[in-house]
């Protein structure tokens, strides 16, 4: 069902009007409809894993790597079915549900390829029927076929709207403002190179869309100007201002406790070892669609084009352009850790700066240890207890960094919550 759905995406376009400055070769802003708009607002409903599989699949630009992101996604694909609690857990990381299936199934171009899964409805009256219904204690039960709702909303904003676009991925409404004023405000300084294009978008380019949203500052301009994605410099990595942890986002109820080996000279965090629950988290993070990770993190996720995108479905009026809006957002709200259990207990696991988990071993960390040739005298193991705060840095620094442990931990090597191991 799956291929079938790309091939049937590959054969659909839909046509938008994009506003050029051919002076600095770059996107003004883009002109579109609900066909277009429907498929970037449902960027925000994606989970992270179908994000880090979109990624790697061909399309006009090169695949590329999110943060430690797309290594959590590989490592699960290697791991042992035999760990899982059951072969739907596993499933449900490899090829997690939309949970706003219901308006994206009928998108004329539709980025998520996910197969069409088979229905489960709950008897219980007091249980919800969503599409992230791993959360019924019902479905928890029954633990035998993967679930979708049974019924389809044709995508989030009206039909005969018609939206800006700017660069960084703003939406507004186009409330028929002359396109020379949209461009002088801009920063378009001769109305003269101003040129207006018409093209047609495949769902190869919205594919380019998606990987350029995640690392360019200019998507619309590579995806449909300069047809390159431009990766500029790393910028340094910012975590989660940890004094605001609002909105209500529980990702670890009890605490977490791991020993990570950590180099003194630069306090790099070379790996971690932890329980089935460190693995739980850490995997978890899969199933997190990216507009329940921006509420998470209150539109700061460190993706400025798509802190931009959820801004701007907040901003839409919900009465006359986004009455979806209330949906999206309380099923985002429901996208938390709390607990779950995917991973058999008991069971240990050995992750790698990048997210790489494993199973874990004394010998699997010696074995490490002896590759990568760094001397003991320059290795400290710590003691690391994860709580809501910690989970919340290390979310972030998940989908921004290569280096996630250190990056998302490393401000609490300092604390008291990190004590040495003697």
């Amino acid at each position: 069902m799956a291929t079938l759905l790309r091939k049937l995406n590959l054969c659909t376009s839909t046509k938008v009007r994009i506003v050029v400055d051919e002076l600095r070769n770059k996107v003004l802003f883009l002109q579109a409809g609900k066909d277009f708009v429907d498929v970037l607002l449902s960027f925000l409903t994606l989970p992270l894993g179908t994000i880090a599989r979109l990624v790697s699949q061909e399309s006009n630009m090169e695949n590329i790597d999110v943060g430690s992101i797309s290594f959590l996604y590989e490592s699960v694909t290697k791991l042992d079915k035999g760990k899982f609690l059951s072969a739907l857990e596993r499933e449900l990381l490899v090829r997690p549900i939309n949970s706003m299936e219901q308006y994206c199934r009928l998108l004329k171009l539709n980025v998520d390829d996910t197969e069409k899964l088979r229905s489960f409805r709950c008897r219980d009256k007091k249980c919800e029927l969503v599409s992230g219904c791993w959360n019924c204690r019902c479905f928890m039960d029954k633990k035998d076929e993967l679930c979708s709702v049974s019924y389809h909303k044709k995508g989030f904003v009206p039909k005969t709207a018609t939206f800006i676009v700017s660069d960084d991925l703003s939406v507004k409404p186009d409330n028929s403002q002359s396109p020379i004023s949209i461009a002088k405000y801009l920063g378009c300084e001769d109305v003269d190179t101003i040129k207006i294009l018409t093209v047609n978008v495949t769902r190869r380019e919205i594919i380019d869309l998606v990987k350029c949203s995640l690392v360019s500052t200019t998507p619309l301009t590579d995806v449909f100007v300069t047809k390159k994605l431009l990766c500029e410099n790393p910028r340094p990595v910012n975590v989660l201002d940890l004094d605001d942890c609002r909105n209500g986002a529980l990702l670890v109820r009890n605490t977490i406790e791991i020993k990570a080996m950590v180099r003194k000279s630069n306090s790099k965090i070379l790996y971690a070892l932890g329980e089935e629950d460190f693995a739980d988290l850490l995997l978890m993070f899969l199933r997190f669609p990216l507009g329940g990770v921006e509420n998470m993190l209150n539109g700061n996720s460190g993706y400025d084009n798509i802190d931009n995108l959820f801004k701007s479905m907040l901003d839409l009026d919900p009465k006359r352009y986004m009455k979806s809006r209330k949906d999206m957002v309380s099923k985002q709200l429901k996208s938390n850790f709390n607990g779950q259990k995917i991973m058999k207990s008991p069971s240990m696991y050995m992750v790698t700066d990048d997210l790489v988990v494993t199973p874990g071993s004394s010998a699997s960390a010696i074995s490490f240890l002896t590759e990568s040739k760094i001397p003991l005298s320059d290795l400290e193991e710590k003691l690391i207890t994860i709580g809501n705060k910690e989970a919340h840095s290390l979310l972030k620094a998940s989908l921004i960094s290569p280096t996630a442990l250190t990056h998302g931990l490393g401000p609490f090597l300092a604390t008291s919550k990190a004590k040495p191991l003697r």
